[in-house]
């Protein structure tokens, strides 16, 4: 009983050993060819231009890039081949599959992909020149060279010459070198007309004026050294005398070439040098040309007084409505130089005055230059104390003297006025009037004195010691001589003597008054 138990154990397990393995091959994949190791997207990555290349023409196996099995293939993997170019390749955060590609859904790179035309590409310079088929990158630049920039030869596209101050051609210098001294390669011509003070710093100035906005206005980029003539734009600017001066009519007379507008003060200095006006002064200093306009139609004449000087209307309103303001008003040396001027017409007066301190001043007298006071009214202002002493009949002083001179000349004397007081005696004429009159203060007697300070009784001969006798006037008078006829003795005095010796004309005849 225990034996076919046994065998029927033993089947059983043989039946489940076959079935696992009937299960077994049942489920194992069907064997495929090596061709289907390959991705299907190979067929597509097969035609980009890298892989055309490399196992197309160079006949490169696949292995010698890609892993065993597939997959991307290592960066690595360029250098077995491409040693020189790895060890130079483009720094930065690119690979070579970042220009180089092999994948299918990437198209061919561009330079212009990272360095685009608007913007810099996280920093790159940017392509705004210079960037298009008929100059391509590679012009200028190697990629894997040891230096990136190949200066090349800017002649070899633009035949031109160029002659530009210092930097202008040497031998043996590279023709490349000198334009990008101006030329930015990735920027246009523009903006390298905006780099000619990065040289040119002194010139700075020349942009600020009106016309000078841009160094391209007057000078060729190229040929800078030949700028355009001024007249050029300014042809219908007319200057000072251009006719007759040659000096004025070049224009770098008088302008700064690069300050144009630079104080026209000094321009006219560098000439007329001896020449120093101080008048019309102004904040500017603009002496020259506050008379002399330099351009336009005003520069063909001098500006007249009156166009400053409103007051005066014309420049022959003023002293005596006549005389021109250049007559005393020298047009360089404005100032009015005083008496020596106004002499100039006034030689007599003024030979007059020179001689008498303190009437040379004109102005003393005559006041403003502008509006002179021909007869001034009054000495009183200088000669006060004798102006409130003159006697009546003396308060014009001209009466007596010279105006200019302070003299008398032909005032001489009283009697040049006083002609009827010459009839006295000799005697009262000898010290002059002045022994008992002054014609004013301060000096000489202020009332006439007594007859007696002169004539002192003690010494009177004859009559004239009588006490009766005393009152010189009852015979005398200041001027005249004494009265000694019958109706001045017995009128008054000797009244009882009317008719003693009525034929006898005087009394003096038998009384005498002198021994």
């Amino acid at each position: 009983m225990k034996r076919p138990r046994l065998a029927l154990l033993v089947l059983v397990a043989a039946i489940a050993v076959a079935a696992l393995a009937a299960l077994a091959i049942r489920e194992r994949p069907e064997p495929r060819s090596p061709e289907e190791h390959v991705p299907i997207t190979w067929k597509t990555a097969r035609e980009t231009p890298m892989h055309e290349l490399h196992v197309g023409a160079k006949k490169i196996a696949c292995t010698e890039c890609h892993a065993e099995g597939g997959g991307p293939a290592p960066l690595a993997s360029c250098a077995k081949c491409h040693e020189g170019e790895a060890k130079h390749a483009h720094r930065g955060p690119t690979t070579c599959l970042t220009c180089h590609v092999f994948g299918a859904e990437k198209a061919e790179a561009r330079c212009a992909d990272c360095h685009a035309a608007k913007d810099g590409g996280g920093g790159a310079a940017t392509l705004a020149h210079h960037a298009s088929d008929g100059a391509p990158c590679k012009t200028c630049h190697a990629a894997h060279g040891e230096e990136r920039v190949i200066r090349a030869e800017c002649t070899s596209c633009h035949e031109q010459t160029v002659t530009h101050g210092a930097l202008a051609i040497k031998a043996g210098s590279s023709p490349g070198a000198l334009c990008t001294s101006c030329h930015a390669p990735h920027s246009g011509k523009e903006a390298a007309r905006e780099n000619c003070t990065t040289c040119h710093a002194d010139h700075r100035a020349a942009l600020t004026g009106k016309g000078h906005v841009a160094c391209a206005s007057c000078h060729a980029p190229h040929e800078p050294d030949k700028p355009k003539a001024c007249t050029s734009c300014h042809a219908k600017v007319t200057t000072l005398a251009h006719e007759k001066t040659s000096a004025h009519a070049d224009c770098k007379s008088c302008h700064e070439t690069h300050r144009p507008q630079a104080s026209p003060e000094k321009a006219c200095a560098r000439c007329h040098e001896s020449v120093r006006p101080s008048h019309p002064a102004s904040a500017k200093g603009a002496a020259c040309t506050g008379c002399h306009a330099p351009h336009g139609e005003r520069s063909a004449k001098t500006e007249s007084c009156s166009s400053c000087h409103f007051a005066a209307k014309t420049d022959h309103a003023f002293h005596a409505k006549g005389v021109a303001c250049t007559q005393c008003h020298t047009p360089h040396a404005f100032a009015i130089q005083g008496t020596a001027l106004c002499a100039g017409c006034h030689a007599e007066q003024g030979a007059k005055t020179a001689k008498r301190p303190g009437h040379e001043a004109c102005a003393s007298c005559h006041g403003s230059a502008h509006a002179p006071v021909a007869k001034p009214a009054t000495c009183k202002s200088c000669h006060a104390a004798e102006a409130s002493t003159a006697p009546k009949g003396h308060a014009a002083c001209d009466t007596c003297h010279d105006t200019h001179s302070g003299s008398l000349g032909m005032r001489a004397s009283c009697t040049s006025c006083h002609t009827e007081k010459t009839k006295g005696k000799a005697l009262h004429t000898t010290g002059g009037c002045a022994s008992c009159h002054r014609p004013h203060g301060p000096k000489g007697v202020e009332q006439p004195p007594s007859c007696t300070s002169c004539h002192a009784r003690s010494s009177l001969a004859g009559l004239h010691a009588k006490p009766s006798h005393a009152a010189c006037a009852t015979c005398h008078t200041s001027h005249g001589p004494p009265r000694s006829d019958r109706a001045t003795c017995t009128g008054t005095c000797h009244a009882d003597r009317r008719d003693h010796q009525p034929e006898a004309k005087v009394c003096k005849g038998c009384h005498v008054f002198t021994h």
